[in-house]
């Protein structure tokens, strides 16, 4: 009895320090972050009425999953009910750089240009930011995503005309995780 007692205590103590080593390991590959957008989502957005935007709302599904080679996050949005002008269809695409230790997003459209975006994290906070063009004035759009949990989130959209000096709320959205 005290030989199976020590056994399962072995055991648990090797399971005990080899979870935070795996998990470290996790933590200390920057493309694994990536990860925390793998799955089916659901998603609710408010758009406000804004120099930028007219108020509208809006659902839709957001698959996201690794590329083949594990080296992207590739997401796809499908927006269920857009308005006017809004895209139907788009796609997200993470990435990590190594060299620069950075991380960006490109989003593709089927009516405008790609649109890259610088990514930063902060915990639970993803951030991308990029500059545009907006009736010949340079904008500074951001889209600041909060993880509540592994499988909820929001997202919230702002403009800034002013360098970042102040900032326009265009959307606010909750994103739920419906299946891995």
């Amino acid at each position: 009895m005290l030989v199976r007692i020590r056994a399962s205590a072995l055991v648990g103590l090797i399971a005990a320090l080899l979870v935070p080593s795996m998990a470290a390991a996790q933590d200390s590959d920057p493309i694994a972050k990536l990860g925390v957008w793998a799955g089916r989502w659901t998603y609710h957005a408010e758009i406000y009425e804004t120099p930028y935007s007219h108020a509208y709302a809006f659902d839709g599904t957001q698959d996201c999953g690794w590329s083949p080679n594990h080296g992207f996050m590739v997401c796809d949005y499908l927006n269920s009910n857009p308005a006017p002008g809004s895209p139907l269809t788009d796609l997200g695409v993470f990435s990590y750089n190594p060299m620069t230790k950075t991380y960006t997003r490109v989003s593709v459209f089927q009516e405008s240009k790609p649109f890259v975006q610088d990514v930063t994290i902060d915990g639970n906070t993803w951030t991308t930011s990029a500059t545009i063009s907006y009736k010949g004035k340079t904008i500074i759009h951001r889209d600041v995503y909060v993880y509540q949990s592994a499988d909820k989130r929001t997202t919230t959209t702002q403009l800034s005309a002013d360098g970042g000096e102040t900032w326009t709320t265009e959307e606010k959205f909750t994103a739920v995780r419906v299946s891995q």
